[in-house]
């Protein structure tokens, strides 16, 4: 059994299941997710049930109580021995990884794609929306569809703010990005697509503030309000 601690933003969580099945599908195991986390954080909630998470790995979500029953079940005592606890050494990847066996506990972000590469295709699969995509999502995809058939490449930019304004020890450790940072990248991706390049999507925490920065500069952000 391979069991992945949950925590932080969907993304985060999302990176912590990839790499925890990525592992669990090498070695032949079920994946736990650790949800036990949630219990205390109030940032983020648990969000990454939104997806199917189906695929070749069996996939459980456990608390505490049941991640203690699951753990007790399934390795013979002194099972606290048996499980290899290892937790990320750092935000790059660490070939380490590789050498895990069947019985570990995943403690970490696990950022790298490096991590969970071989098991990209599943991924994809895994990651389907339960519900399905929404009406207004489904339009917005036919229309960078369509715009893909006519020659031009859509872009969706992504303005982080929230609780890296609200929170001072987020702000202090992340910071924002500047409208510099933003203007830069999108003049390097002009450079690559010259006229080809479409219709641009602005996604956010903070819309009002997106939209307004870069109507301020010139640039017509086609918002993305909805699924929020």
């Amino acid at each position: 059994m391979i069991i992945s601690r949950l925590i932080g933003g969907l993304g985060n969580q999302m990176f912590q299941f990839a790499a925890g099945y990525s592992l669990a599908k090498e070695v032949g195991v079920p994946l736990v997710l650790d949800t036990s986390g949630f219990r205390e954080y109030r940032s983020w909630p648990l969000a990454l049930n939104v997806y199917s998470l189906g695929g070749k790995v069996d996939v459980t979500f456990a608390d505490k109580e049941n991640l203690e029953k699951k753990v007790i079940f399934t390795l013979k005592p002194p099972f606290t021995k048996r499980i290899n606890q290892f937790k990320e050494p750092h935000f790059q990847y660490s070939a380490e990884f590789e050498t895990l066996g069947s019985q570990t506990y995943l403690d970490g972000y696990w950022q790298s794609p490096k991590y969970f590469d071989r098991a990209r295709s599943s991924l994809l699969e895994a990651f389907t929306l339960r519900g399905g995509a929404s009406e207004k999502t489904q339009q917005v995809i036919a229309k960078i569809n369509a715009a893909r058939v006519s020659g031009k490449c859509s872009l969706a930019i992504h303005v982080r703010r929230g609780d890296y304004i609200s929170n001072s020890d987020a702000n202090a450790f992340h910071g924002t990005c500047s409208m510099d940072y933003y203007l830069k990248g999108l003049d390097l991706i002009k450079e690559k697509l010259g006229d080809r390049l479409g219709d641009i999507y602005l996604f956010s925490d903070d819309l009002p503030w997106a939209v307004d920065s870069f109507e301020k500069v010139g640039i017509h952000g086609i918002p993305v309000d909805h699924n929020s």
